[in-house]
């Protein structure tokens, strides 16, 4: 299972960036704090559109998360982290998020 995304101009295209169910869980309490500042809930299962000013609020919540107190990251998740939170900084299009 993974959440694919596609620019919305796009959508039919290749994805341009693809999340684990891994991942996912990864970064779960970051997509929390976004769903309460945004009432936007990436689904693993359906369709989310999500503009270009909302992953710039997605990339700073993750870049906090990332550098929080309180969490523990093994070097793997740290990668995966970065390779999220490197996507999410380099968006400048509004995108569609599908859950497959």
């Amino acid at each position: 299972m993974s959440i694919e995304f596609y620019n919305i101009s796009k959508k039919r295209g290749n994805p341009i960036f693809s999340l684990s169910e891994e991942e996912y869980s990864l970064i779960e309490p970051a997509l929390e704090e976004f769903q309460k500042r945004t009432s936007i809930y990436l689904d693993l299962y359906g369709t989310t559109f999500i503009y270009r000013d909302q992953c710039k609020l997605l990339f700073e919540i993750l870049q906090l998360y990332s550098t929080g107190k309180g969490f523990s990251f093994s070097k793997d998740d740290i990668k995966k982290l970065d390779k999220i939170i490197y996507f999410f900084s380099k968006v400048s299009d509004d995108l569609v998020a599908e859950g497959e």
